[in-house]
């Protein structure tokens, strides 16, 4: 019991740690003004790939979790822009 609490606890720690260097929507969107896109549905299926790029990801390494983060975060200002 004592080793499972101590790994959940390093996996707290790992997972607030790497969230202060990942990349949320709103920071990959401030140079994209989407109130001017009118096709909002297409705003939300890229948000919502977004949710999916970063929530699928496997990689609980720090590192490469700021590096899938990066990568999610562009592929959605991608997106964006691609929409009317």
């Amino acid at each position: 019991m004592k080793i499972r609490l101590q790994e959940s606890f390093s996996i707290c720690v790992m997972l607030l740690i790497s969230g202060c260097a990942m990349t949320t929507a709103q920071d990959a969107l401030k140079n994209v003004d989407v109130s001017k896109k009118q096709d909002k549905v297409c705003v939300r299926q890229c948000l919502n790939t977004y949710s999916s790029c970063i929530g699928g990801s496997e990689a609980w390494h720090p590192d490469t979790l700021a590096s899938v983060s990066k990568v999610c975060a562009s592929a959605l200002t991608l997106c964006v822009d691609t929409c009317e």
